[in-house]
């Protein structure tokens, strides 16, 4: 029930026009057909009424309701209201009701109550009921408007009058034979019953004549009163006119006597509520106008109202408090309410807080008050309960307390060092940390200026900063982070990390310390440069290409030299894959070799290459495995051209296996907290050892897979998460049992999704394989052995000597290359390998080294051991070692030349490319389903509404239904072309169509959805040729290309659709190829663009712009698949995409598409022809979904079918084999849909089959991968059908498959 608004409460107390004008237009028509029956047209009036007693029986029991609602609100009239014709009318209203329910029961065809029920028995039952009602609002009409202050007179007149009830009821079952007849079978009413009624019918008009008299002085209620002694006196005319107890005459008196009950219970509602509402005057206003909880009780507690902000705050209606005790609301725990009590049994105020219970069970503290409300003469008439929530200023007031004392925990425990210092510099705090890290206690600190803690030089700097900032207001270090010296109490100097913050007291401003020991970091940062420097020097003087990649071989450093053999830059290498550069092995035979080399430490074979100019070249691989950073490869390749040049010509014979394109291999998990349901990917059991269906999707055995000693840490990141502490993400590694007995661990990352109110919904995450992980782990172990052992690998000769020029180490390959014995070797000095005509180039080369540290590269020869000479390829670089400089250089063998490298970067794009698709694939089939579903049953019963409940198909009602059917068909044709997309790269075959209409047809529409200031304009001011594609497909890519551009404009910004001919494509550089597939574009083409002036996109961002799901808006703005289903519907159309950023700034899409001629028109949708189905018989309908469901039985029934509908199909099953040994209740024919849990449809239909052969089965389907048209015919189905369909496809359907009609 809605609370009165102030205005309503005030009721006017004299003008009865409203309430007669408000009952006229309904006693007119009674008036009317009363008439009608002292006329010649009396017969019209006399024929029976069909089931009229269902229809008697209606009538009754909604006037017995209205009058028990009457009784209750009369009964329950606040004290200060009751009046001694309140309690009449009331106990009136109760016997009536009473004497009406067996006016029910014993009307004829009812079962025999006492005596067999008959028209004699009913209409003395019914004149009883009407004589104690008329009688009673006579005396109401006339008693005196005093109070009726005792509870014992309320009780005696209830009593009396459900005595006379009784002894009636009792003389009326008891001795029927002693009651003069009122009806006589075939003659009609007798005199008696006549005159009764007629007698009934004075008695109300003269109770309604007091009761408008006497409406000045009482009000609106003695009106409605008047207006329900009206109508019961019209029903009494109809009862003294009737020809028989089912006649029309007859139901027109029940229907005033509904009419006479409705406001009686009007009367009674202005009695009991709004009477003494309006009575309290502008209090009434001001408490519905309040925004506190308000209520009025009586002095017991009993509640007579509330205003709208307790219902808000409570959740409690009117309606359901009204009569309730005040302690109802209060808590359990709640001692304070016989306060209440006794403040409200003298009459006096009370306040306080109190627990209170809202609707939904949760509590809230409330403080409350409760002021009394008194007459004119003091006397107390009710209680004002005003209350207000506190329970979150109690919350907070208990939380700052708390806070403050974790605060003070915090600092105790801090690991860091904090120090607070005022604005001279005094130490006011210092936790436990800083007394450890100084050496001071801390009540040596305290009182103290904190240059105490400082060296000198670091103390007179501080007091720079300290008074600059005072000066000028710099936050020279305020907010920032930075290294600092401090001095221990002992005189060593500490390496400190220093951040200062500042805040404001009362006493005035302050500044905070936090100091972190940095000692060790720095250690480990010198460590880590010497490293550094070593590796630096082996890669910038290595002769061959040296490569370093991770072990999914991404590109992460490569050398000078490989730069030089490849053609490549190094920033071009770095964006590359090791596939990328490879002429004869794929993407499998890299992986496979990465495997090789991480499980046994290096490996060495023979390679081709390719170059970026596209030259193949030969090169011999060295590869060893670095156990770091989840492991990387150390790759030396040298070129063997010169060795392989008759081996050049590419093996293009060699068979190459084509491998599908794997996706992730982490196993998927997803947890439903609403349905507590777990589903796990079959690459999630496949990594343990198990088949999809060796292993159930459920918790308990995910729980008995886990190793015991994961179990709490796994519980604990899961519970963080819930608690909000983790925020929506975890990561954790857990053990898992493997099917063959081993434990295998895994990485466990998780996402939490939430609702708008917080509560948690899913939990999605992935299981990622750690086996190779730990591997490599246990590999970086022993990196530092394999490390040393690179040296040897190295296919380059690598030899240090000292600035002299004396060899100290060299490697195989060095010595190999000379051809000296190592000991040999090692007696010579660098000079004595150079021929004489290089000695002035070595010189040079090493004085270059003295200024850049480095030498090289740069060509020369070296002695052989046999006197001959080999080129070579120098690079060195000056280290130092133990404070002694070496020369650290590489030497390449120059017999070989460059080697080539593939150039496989638009492949890699496409395969990702197809990834993705394929991923969008997979999860547009798994919704295509449900909203076919959904789309079935809107545009079912849309369609059904449309053709038969609409009797004008130009009013509102059916616009709207046509625009649904319109909606629902194009998702459904949209739901196809996404199937379609992601299914199948070929393009489209459309007829030629016209695209003037559509584009105009769609920016029309998006205007309307154009923020204020943004305009959209369409231009198409020549023709042009037609193209192949679809109407709904154009209507999509127009709306995607215009909805980004309208998000990427601000206020006052333009979008700009255009569309012209372009005979040749632009032959700017970068414009004559698609922007996503780079193809050529064609050269009769028919072209549509869209501009906008917004702030365009980056350039580093145009090649990902038509990535599925990928996108630069907020979340909730963007799914991130409106460019990538641009893309797809253009080259399904055989057109293509371009991306141009104008000069003038803003975005340019194009899309260009080939002209196909003139446009071909689409003929217009055929009118909807009856289909002819036979008459009668039974269809069994099964289908999970409800709307489905409904749709299905309506349309069926009204076609004269019998509908059996199912939910579930295994008791359809059921019911099948159940009637199997019984023909005749075999069903005409099964409608039963695919996709359905337990038992699928094409299960069902083969199993009926199998029962009732013959029997016609029309399968429907919203998407299913595993049964199409064909597979259902061949398992006996007679008609496939795919949904959403409409009431025309489904009834053509059935009768496709049903005997035709004779």
């Amino acid at each position: 029930m809605s609370h009165e608004s102030p205005s309503s409460l005030r009721l006017h107390l004299g003008d009865p026009g409203p309430e007669w004008r408000r009952a006229l237009p309904w006693m007119l028509p009674i008036l009317v057909l009363l008439a009608l029956e002292y006329s010649p047209w009396r017969a019209a009036l006399s024929f029976p009424l069909s089931s009229y007693l269902g229809f008697h029986t209606l009538v009754e029991l909604v006037a017995m309701t209205m009058g028990l609602v009457c009784f209750g609100l009369l009964w329950l009239t606040p004290a200060t209201a009751v009046r001694t014709s309140t309690v009449v009318l009331a106990s009136t209203v109760a016997a009536a009701s009473g004497l009406d329910m067996l006016h029910m029961l014993s009307y004829a065809g009812m079962p025999a109550m006492v005596t067999p029920s008959s028209p004699e028995k009913a209409i003395a039952f019914w004149l009883a009921g009407r004589s104690v009602m008329a009688l009673g609002v006579l005396v109401a009409a006339w008693a005196p408007p005093r109070r009726t202050t005792s509870p014992g007179q309320r009780h005696l007149w209830l009593a009396l009058a459900l005595a006379a009830t009784l002894g009636i009821s009792g003389f009326i079952l008891w001795h029927p034979d002693e009651l003069p007849r009122t009806y006589l079978p075939g003659q009609g009413l007798t005199s008696f019953k006549v005159g009764f009624e007629l007698v009934l019918v004075g008695m109300n008009l003269l109770a309604a004549a007091r009761l408008q008299q006497v409406a000045r002085r009482v009000g609106t209620p003695a009106v409605t009163l008047a207006v329900s002694a009206m109508f019961c006196a019209l029903a009494e005319l109809c009862f003294a006119s009737y020809a028989s107890p089912s006649d029309m005459l007859n139901a027109l008196g029940h229907v005033a006597k509904i009419l006479a009950y409705a406001y009686l219970v009007r009367t009674a509602y202005l009695l009991s509520l709004r009477l003494p509402l309006a009575r309290a005057g502008g209090l009434a206003d001001a408490l519905t106008a309040s925004g506190n909880p308000t209520l009025i009780c009586s002095e017991l507690g009993t509640i007579h109202w509330v205003n709208p902000a307790f219902t808000r705050a409570t959740g409690y209606e009117m309606t359901e408090l009204r009569g309730r005790s005040l302690a109802s609301l209060c808590g359990d725990d709640d001692a304070r309410w016989s306060e209440q009590q006794a403040a409200m049994a003298g009459g006096q105020a009370w306040h306080g807080q109190v627990a209170m219970r809202r609707k939904d069970g949760s509590g809230y503290l409330d403080d409350r008050r409760l002021t009394p409300i008194r007459n004119g003469q003091g006397h107390l008439n009710a209680y004002v309960m005003t209350g207000e929530d506190i329970t979150e200023r109690e919350a907070q007031a208990r939380a700052l307390v708390a806070g403050e004392a974790r605060l003070r925990a915090l600092l105790a425990s801090a690991p860091d060092a904090v120090i607070v210092i005022d604005a001279a510099g005094t130490v006011l705090l210092a936790n436990p940390a800083t007394e450890q890290m100084f050496g001071h206690g801390r009540a040596e600190m305290v009182g103290q200026n904190v240059r105490m803690l400082m060296p000198a030089e670091v103390a007179q700097a501080h007091d720079g900063h300290l008074m600059r900032y005072a000066q000028t207001g710099d936050p020279r270090i305020i907010g920032r982070g930075r290294d600092v010296e401090g001095l221990h109490r002992e005189g060593h100097r500490l390496d400190l990390h220093l951040t200062v913050g500042e805040a404001q007291l009362p006493d005035g401003k302050v500044y905070i310390g936090f100091l972190r020991d940095i000692r060790a970091q720095h250690e480990a940062q010198r460590a880590l440069a010497e490293r550094e420097q070593r590796y630096r020097a082996l890669m910038d003087t290595a002769i061959d290409g040296v490569i370093l990649c991770d072990l999914q071989g991404r590109i992460l450093e490569v050398n000078d030299a490989y730069c030089r053999l490849s053609g490549y830059n190094r920033d071009e290498l770095k964006r590359m894959r090791i596939v990328d550069l490879q002429a004869e092995l794929d993407a499998a035979s890299v992986a496979d070799r990465i495997r090789s080399v991480v499980q046994h430490g290096n490996l060495q074979f023979e390679n081709l290459h390719r170059s970026k100019q596209g030259v193949v070249w030969p090169v011999e691989v060295s590869v060893a495995h670095w156990a770091v950073d989840g492991g990387q490869l150390f790759i030396f390749a040298r070129d063997l051209s010169a060795r392989k040049a008759g081996e050049r010509a590419l093996r293009e014979s060699e068979e190459r296996l084509a491998l599908a394109l794997r996706g992730t291999n982490d196993g998927l998990w997803d947890y439903d907290f609403l349905e507590q349901s777990l589903f796990l990917s079959a690459r999630w059991k496949e990594m343990l050892g198990y088949d999809e269906a060796e292993l159930p999707s459920q918790l308990d055995w995910v729980r008995r897979l886990l190793h015991p000693e994961d179990a709490l840490s796994a519980h604990a990141a899961v519970a963080d998460l819930l608690a909000g502490r983790s925020g929506d993400r975890f990561e954790v590694e857990l053990r898992l049992r493997h099917k063959d007995g081993h434990w295998m661990p895994v990485l466990c990352r998780g996402q939490l999704v939430r609702d708008e109110s917080g509560q948690a919904l899913r939990l999605i995450g992935t299981h990622q394989d750690l086996s190779e992980r730990h591997r490599a782990e246990q590999s970086l172990r022993e990196s530092e052995d394999k490390l040393r052992s690179l040296f040897e690998l190295s296919p380059l000769g690598i030899a240090m000597c000292t600035m002299e020029g004396r060899l100290v180490e060299f490697n195989e390959a060095y010595r190999a290359l000379l051809g000296f014995d190592a000991d040999t070797l090692r007696s010579l000095t660098y000079w004595e390998l150079t021929p004489p005509e290089y000695v002035q180039a070595e010189a040079e080369q090493l004085q270059a080294v003295a200024h850049t540290g480095r030498y090289g590269p740069y060509e020369k020869e070296y002695l052989r051991a046999d006197g001959s000479r080999v080129p070579v390829r120098m690079n060195g670089v000056r280290i130092e070692l133990a404070g002694q400089h070496y020369l650290w250089s590489i030497t390449e063998d120059l017999s070989a030349q460059r080697r080539v490298e593939a150039e496989r970067q638009a492949l890699a794009q496409q395969q990702m490319q197809s990834q993705k698709l394929e991923a969008l694939g997979q999860l547009t089939g798994g919704i295509a389903h449900d909203f076919n579903n959904m789309l079935g049953g809107i545009l079912g019963l849309a369609s059904l509404g449309l053709e038969r409940h609409i009797e004008d198909p130009d009013s509102k009602l059916a616009q709207y239904l046509r625009e649904i059917v319109r909606t629902s068909e194009r998702g459904r044709d949209l739901v196809a072309k996404m199937l379609a997309y992601v299914r199948t790269g070929e393009p489209a075959v459309s007829p030629p169509q016209a695209l003037q209409p559509v584009i105009g047809e769609v920016c029309d529409l998006l205007r309307a959805s154009m923020p204020q200031g943004v305009s959209l304009d369409c231009l198409c001011p020549e023709p042009v040729p037609a193209a192949r594609i679809s109407a709904v497909d154009l209507h999509q890519i127009v709306m995607n290309l215009v909805l980004n551009a309208r998000d990427a404009v601000g206020p006052g910004g333009r979008i700009q659709v255009a569309l012209r001919h372009q005979r040749r494509a632009p032959a700017a550089p970068g414009e004559g190829l698609c922007g996503h597939c780079h193809r050529p574009l064609p050269d009769d083409a028919v072209v549509l663009e869209v501009r906008d002036n917004g702030s365009g996109i980056p350039p580093e961002l145009r090649s990902r712009i038509f990535d599925p799901f990928f996108t630069t808006k907020t979340v909730g703005k963007g799914t991130g698949l409106g460019l990538a289903s641009v893309t797809g519907l253009v080259h399904r159309a055989g057109g293509h995409v371009q991306v141009v950023a104008p000069p003038e700034g803003g975005t340019l899409m194009r899309v260009l598409l080939p002209a196909a001629g003139e446009a071909v028109a689409v003929p217009a949708p055929a009118a909807a022809v009856p289909v002819a189905l036979p008459a009668g018989g039974a269809v069994w309908v099964v289908d999970d979904d409800p709307a489905v469901l409904v749709f299905l039985t309506e349309l069926l029934r009204e076609h004269g079918f019998e509908v059996q509908a199912f939910a579930d199909p295994q008791p359809a099953l059921a019911a099948l084999r159940a009637l199997q040994a019984r023909p005749q209740a075999h069903p005409v024919a099964l409608i039963t849909d695919q996709t359905m849990p337990g038992l699928s449809g094409a299960e069902l239909a083969q199993s009926a089959l199998a029962l009732l052969p013959g029997l016609p089965v029309v399968l429907c389907t919203g998407y299913s991968e595993h049964i199409d048209a064909e597979g259902a015919r061949a398992l006996g189905v007679r008609c496939f059908l795919r949904k959403p369909f409409d009431s025309q496809e489904l009834l053509a359907a059935l009768a496709g498959v049903l005997p035709s009609p004779p």
